[in-house]
């Protein structure tokens, strides 16, 4: 920023531009690594409490695609399982 002073000069003020330094890059990078490496188990144990429900929801419905007349299952797990059940 500049500013002409009563005198007729220009006095300019500039503030320092500020670069990151490497070793925060560095910081910053690992915090994110080990953030991921922390997060990819609790998103594989996800990932397969999810899948195991769809799945036994799956064989259900082919158990009673191929046999209509089989005794009705019991219907447990989350809502909205159940819901796709009952329809």
């Amino acid at each position: 920023m500049s500013r002409q002073q009563p005198d007729g000069r220009w006095r300019t003020v500039e503030s320092p531009r500020r670069r990151l330094s490497g070793e925060f890059k560095t910081h910053v990078v690992l915090l994110f690594l080990a953030g991921l490496l922390a997060n990819v188990p609790l998103a594989w144990w996800f990932s397969r409490a999810l899948s195991a429900l769809i799945k036994r929801f799956a064989e259900a419905a082919d158990r009673l695609g191929r046999h209509p007349d089989a005794a009705a299952l019991q219907r447990s797990g989350p809502p909205e399982i159940v819901r796709a059940a009952d329809s």
